[in-house]
């Protein structure tokens, strides 16, 4: 992920409320235990914590991935490095804007879909078809930091507001320099 992009998790509502009985307007990210687990663990198992990134939102809805490939096709060519991984796919350009899908590689079902945005130069096509297929699926949207929101351009923008990649972005040097002397955390 480049520092300019600005990443997006689609949260199905219905899982929110067969896990918690409402829908939260925040999730908890465990930033130390991802931070363990990337130092000390090996990368291709399981992360023995739950948080909101290791939950498999999309299991409720029990999508096979090849029911919603012609969706994610609308957003750009395969990315040809995740042609033939095994459960994952992505679409659009890496170093702009691109969505992704995580799925069992036995079954094929959709575990999980998030995406990434350019914010040096948005692209209103992209997002107004994150937004749709958001919509499409009755998801809310979440930012790396766990917080919720619903799949609006208005929301879009004030949570991008809240973010490192819009930090950035509006003035690199100054980011930067914050980030060194620990007065912004990395996302």
């Amino acid at each position: 992920m480049a520092i300019w992009q600005f990443h997006i998790y689609l949260i199905p509502q219905k899982s929110l409320l067969n896990k918690y009985g409402q829908v939260p307007t925040q999730l908890v990210v465990d930033k130390d235990g991802w931070s363990d687990y990337i130092q000390n663990a090996d990368l291709d198992a399981e992360p023995d914590f739950e948080d909101a990134l290791t939950v498999h939102w999309w299991l409720d809805l029990n999508i096979n991935l090849d029911n919603i490939l012609p969706l994610l096709k609308t957003f750009g060519d395969i990315q040809r490095w995740t042609q033939n991984t095994d459960g994952l796919r992505s679409f659009g350009d890496t170093d702009t804007n691109d969505i992704s899908v995580c799925f069992n590689a036995t079954t094929k079902i959709v575990e999980e879909i998030s995406c990434r945005l350019d914010l040096r130069q948005l692209d209103k096509g992209f997002i107004d078809k994150v937004l749709s297929l958001a919509t499409q699926f009755e998801c809310l949207l979440m930012d790396r930091q766990g917080r919720l929101y619903q799949p609006s351009i208005v929301a879009l923008f004030d949570t991008i507001k809240l973010s490192n990649a819009n930090r950035f972005v509006g003035d690199p040097e100054q980011f930067l320099n914050d980030l060194s002397k620990g007065i912004v955390a990395p996302e």
